[in-house]
C-alpha cells in the first residue's frame, strides 16, 4: 500500500517535537501543497535558525549569571 507524498508530509509535520509548535502551525496553515523535499529544506532552515539563535542567547546568559 503506497501513501501519497502529501500524506507523508502531513505525518512528518504532526510528528515534530513540541518545541517546534509555532513552526508546525505555520506549516499546517500554508495553502500550497509541499513535497517531502520542500519540507526537508524548510526543516533544515528552521533548525539552522534555532541553532543560530541559541549561539547568540547563551553567551549573554552566561555573562549575566556572573
Amino acid at each position: 500500500m503506497a501513501l501519497s507524498e502529501s500524506f507523508q508530509v502531513v505525518v512528518v509535520i504532526e510528528k515534530l517535537p513540541s518545541g517546534w509548535k509555532d513552526f508546525k502551525n505555520y506549516l499546517k496553515h500554508k495553502q500550497k501543497e509541499m513535497t517531502m523535499e520542500d519540507l526537508v529544506v524548510k526543516l533544515r532552515i528552521e533548525e539552522d535558525n534555532k541553532n543560530f539563535g541559541k549561539d547568540l542567547i547563551l553567551p549573554a546568559a552566561k555573562v549575566k549569571a556572573r
